[in-house]
This record gives C-alpha cells, sequence and structure tokens, in this order.
C-alpha cells in the first residue's frame, strides 16, 4: 500500500509524486590500495636496486668512489682513533653517512657492508624505494586510475639510470627523495591550501639540503612560487600573507644551512667548506683545469650539456613547455610544482657544467626523469575521472 502525505490544502500525494530531492552525484574517486601494497612495492623495488648494486660491486667490482668515501666517513664516527660524530666531515653533506652508520653497525656480521662499500648501496636502495613511493603517493593525492598509477610509477622507479643510482650508494637517490617529498606537499597545498603541507614540503628541502648543495636553487624556486601564489589568491593582507606563507616553507632549509655551516665553523673554523677547503668541489675543479682534464668552458660546451640532459630524459623540454601551457589556460598551478622545483636544480647543473664550476656529470641531469613523470601527474585534477 501506497504511503500518503497530507499537503496544506488538504489534497493526497502519493511519495512517488514528490519531487526528486536527492544531491547531486560526485565525482568518482579511485578506491586507494590497501596500505600493505604500498609496503610490498617498497620492499621489491628495494630488493631490485640492492640486487643490481650487490652484482655490480660483488660480483664485478663496479663502483664509484663518491659512494666509498661516504661509507668512508661513515666509518670515521664508529671507528676512527677518535670517534666522534663530527668525523663525518663537512665537505661534503652529512645525510648519506648518517644513513649509513646505522648499517655499519652490522658489519661485523657481514664485512662487506664496510670492506666493498655495501653500507652505501643499502643507503642509496633504501632512499631511491622512497622516491618511488613518493611519485605513488603522487598519484594517489591526484586521484589517478589504478592501471595509469601503475605505469607512473613504473616510468620512474624501472628508469635504467634511476636504477643505477638506486644501486650506486651515492647521494643522488637521498636528493631524488627529498625533491620529490617537496613536490607532493606543494601541489597539494596549491589545491588545498593547507598550511601544514607548506611544512612539509619545508622540512623535505632541509633534508635535501643534508644530501645536495644544489638544493637551494629548488628552495628558492619553492619561495617564489609560494608567494606568487599566495598573492595571486588572497584579496586582504596579500603581501602579509605572502610572507608568512614563504617563512614557513623556507624556515626549515634556513635553519639547516644554517646548523650545518656553524657546525664546520666550530670543528674546522669554515663556514662552507666544499669551496674553501682543500678538499672540496672548488679546488678539485681547478685542479683538473689546469691538468687538462676539463676545457675552459664557453660555447663549446653547449653540445655536451644538451647531449647529458636530454640523454637523461628527452621530454624534458616538452613537459616543462607544456606544464606552463596546462597552468595558465586551465588555471591549475598545481601542474607547475615540479617546474618550480626540479627546473632550477637543472638549470644549475647547466650553469655548472657551462662555465665549468662542476665537473658536469651525467648524474647531475638525474632529476629530469622525475620531473617529466609528475607534470603528467599534474594534469590530473583531484577527485576526477
Amino acid at each position: 500500500m501506497a504511503q500518503t502525505i497530507r499537503t496544506s490544502k488538504s489534497r493526497t500525494m502519493t511519495v512517488a509524486e514528490l519531487p526528486d530531492v536527492r544531491p547531486s552525484a560526485t565525482p568518482a574517486v579511485p578506491a586507494k590500495p590497501a596500505r600493505w601494497r604500498g609496503a610490498a612495492l617498497y620492499a621489491a623495488l628495494f630488493a631490485l636496486y640492492f640486487g643490481v648494486g650487490y652484482l655490480l660491486t660483488m660480483r664485478y667490482d663496479l663502483f664509484d668512489p663518491d659512494a666509498t668515501s661516504r661509507v668512508a666517513n661513515a666509518g670515521y664516527v664508529l671507528e676512527s682513533r677518535d670517534p666522534h660524530l663530527s668525523a663525518v666531515g663537512f665537505v661534503w653533506n652529512p645525510l648519506p653517512s648518517l644513513v649509513e652508520v646505522p648499517i655499519l653497525q652490522v658489519s661485523r656480521w657481514w664485512p662487506a657492508l664496510r670492506t666493498h662499500g655495501m653500507a652505501g648501496v643499502v643507503q642509496s636502495a633504501l632512499l631511491m624505494s622512497a622516491a618511488a613511493m613518493m611519485v605513488r603517493r603522487i598519484a594517489l593525492d591526484r586521484g589517478v586510475g589504478a592501471g595509469w598509477r601503475r605505469l607512473a610509477v613504473a616510468a620512474f622507479a624501472m628508469q635504467p639510470m634511476i636504477v643505477a643510482y638506486g644501486a650506486s650508494g651515492m647521494s643522488e637517490a637521498a636528493e631524488t627523495f627529498a625533491v620529490l617529498w617537496c613536490v607532493r606537499h606543494l601541489m597539494r597545498w596549491s589545491e588545498g591550501r593547507d598550511p601544514r603541507d607548506l611544512a612539509w614540503a619545508g622540512l623535505a628541502l632541509a633534508t635535501g639540503y643534508l644530501a645536495r648543495y644544489e638544493i637551494i636553487t629548488a628552495a628558492v624556486g619553492a619561495g617564489a612560487f609560494v608567494t606568487v601564489a599566495t598573492m595571486l589568491d588572497t584579496r586582504h593582507s596579500r603581501l602579509a600573507r605572502a610572507l608568512a606563507d614563504m617563512a614557513i616553507v623556507m624556515f626549515p632549509i634556513v635553519v639547516a644551512a644554517a646548523v650545518w655551516a656553524l657546525s664546520g665553523w666550530v670543528v674546522n673554523q669554515e663556514l662552507f667548506a666544499p669551496i674553501t677547503s682543500q678538499y672540496g668541489n672548488a679546488t678539485q675543479v681547478g685542479d683538473a683545469i689546469q691538468r687538462g682534464y676539463l676545457g675552459a668552458g664557453g660555447a663549446s660546451e653547449w653540445l655536451p650539456v644538451a647531449a647529458r640532459m636530454f640523454g637523461m630524459q628527452p621530454f624534458v623540454g616538452m613537459a616543462a613547455a607544456g606544464a606552463m601551457a596546462y597552468a595558465v589556460l586551465a588555471r591549475r598551478p598545481a601542474v607547475l610544482v615540479p617546474v618550480v622545483i626540479i627546473g632550477p636544480v637543472l638549470a644549475f647543473a647547466v650553469w655548472g657544467q657551462y662555465t665549468v664550476t662542476t665537473f658536469g656529470w651525467f648524474r647531475f641531469y638525474l632529476l629530469a626523469i622525475p620531473l617529466v613523470v609528475t607534470v603528467a601527474l599534474g594534469c590530473w585534477s583531484p577527485g576526477r575521472r
């Protein structure tokens, strides 16, 4: 029997005659996968990177001296004649060696961690796997479907250069992880304006600075992006709000840089040891130029620069141009985040090689790979198909 409703004019209506006032359907959002899937993916990627590193080091005796030097710095903290934390050294950034300090505790059962530098392989495998998980988290934040999400993670994690430097024991893995961590939270902030995402992005930049000095250029890009985005989005007290947001994202890296510089001054009387130390980058580059290992720079360096950049990722220019066009036409600034964070680091690598300020090694262009992948993910709108 149908239900009836008495109206104010004493007319009886059936429920079927009432207007449909149900809310409209919301855009479908892909269901988030179970947590164990992420843990299993991380374990599988770590096994891959570590396995490649083990094969190269233990079977073919292929390694980079930069990797073993960081293991040595970690060893000095524990096994020198005067064990102390500052023995990690101040010429190179400390994060890779600090990660390797607890790993070396296991060397009493597996000496190869120390004698063959396998602690460095463990360090880079851990952090490059974490970088791949950041790509996955960006895809989940953007509401990317399962198939495209897996393709994006594979395009990053299985790229041959990512595999090589995930297995190398050097600092590229730590830098890549920190940059992707920052990109993720600045993308979230550009969509939701949650100040907690700014704080996480700042913490990521500070972590990255403890791995590589060129993260300073990424911090400059982050500060500029946050300032401009806030001023364009805020109607009242634009300057005050923009300065506050910029302070949130810049404060951690300023503190990290100041503490690291002051620590070097207290221990070695050198604020910026990579520049002033006889073991630093500037001295090594100058010696290489004198010996004829490096050219004088200038126009002759443009071809090697282009070869390294586009050899690492041929679509980097297309991705950067596409991101800028999409951000303007669709009015979605999130897609610009990878360009303003990673772009300055790549620009510094280009400038350093062109002016022969650095050695211009191929690995300095590694971040072109996550730039292209994260720009593609940034074109998805959260919560939409």
